[in-house]
């Protein structure tokens, strides 16, 4: 076994080496796939979608891009305590 093969297999307790995170820092364009790794939920992730917090530049059939600078966005404004509605439950009293 090469050095590199037992490199790899020392994870297995869960943890993700650095290289191995989906989320890549080669530009300012994240798959819609890659949504729920950045949020941590996919449901926030649809929450924001829903909520018109987040929307793509770039729809097809077999991908949807988003700006970081909007997810980010998404994530300053949860931060800051504002959350868009659960899924099903509509803003209207």
């Amino acid at each position: 076994m090469s050095s590199t093969g037992a490199s790899k297999s020392n994870h297995h307790n869960g943890e993700r080496r650095p290289d191995e995170f989906p989320v890549r820092s080669r530009g300012p364009w994240v798959r819609a796939g890659e949504l729920p790794e950045l949020f941590r939920s996919w449901d926030l992730a649809y929450r924001c979608k829903q909520a018109g917090w987040l929307k793509p530049i770039l729809q097809g059939n077999r991908r949807t891009i988003y700006r970081l600078a909007d997810i980010l966005e998404c994530m300053r404004r949860i931060e800051a305590g504002e959350l868009p509605s659960a899924r099903g439950k509509s803003n209207i009293p």
